[in-house]
């Protein structure tokens, strides 16, 4: 009978295979957690808000001229969203005069997905010199809306840019 009471007391002893199994185990599912994170970070998003952020950083001089020089230019955004979900851009320079005839490129970047980006068709309204566009009715939130005008009719041949950024929420 103690033989039998000493086989039940030895198989509960810890014993070196419990340990490689409790290791393996522990490292394994660490290890699949892991590739699983990975995967999901590198798969749902890029890490760049910009395409060809590389470029722009290199060209970054060029980009603080072309602000310095739009900024002393005196320009400035006035936008409304009006209940229609139209949205109405004015650009005004340093007198309050609204300027006409531009050519307006526009986007409505969403706040994390590029792919989700929806590109702003403007149309100018003759007689108040703004510039219209129509909103999508199904976004709602926190969007960034990126306008570029550009006017050709400057006094030394070279067109004239003016870039804005504004953040815009949409109920």
């Amino acid at each position: 009978m103690s033989s039998a009471i000493n086989k039940k007391v030895k198989s509960k002893e810890f014993t070196g295979r419990h340990m490689l199994v409790l290791m393996v185990t522990f490292f394994g599912v660490i290890l699949a957690v892991n590739i699983y994170m990975m995967f999901e970070a590198v798969t749902t998003f890029r890490g760049e808000d910009i395409k060809q952020s590389y470029r722009q950083g290199l060209d970054y001089n060029q980009t603080l001229e072309k602000r310095s020089i739009q900024n002393s230019r005196g320009w400035s955004a006035d936008i409304i969203i009006n209940q229609d979900h139209t949205l109405v851009l004015h650009i005004i320079d340093q007198n309050d005069f609204v300027i006409r005839g531009l050519e307006i490129e526009g986007v409505l970047k969403h706040p994390v997905e590029t792919d989700l980006d929806i590109p702003l068709i403007f149309k100018a309204d003759a007689n108040t010199g703004s510039y219209i566009a129509t909103l999508p009715t199904d976004i709602k939130g926190k969007r960034w809306m990126k306008t570029k005008a550009s006017y050709a009719n400057s006094g030394d041949g070279e067109d004239v840019v003016f870039e804005t950024k504004n953040e815009i929420w949409l109920k």
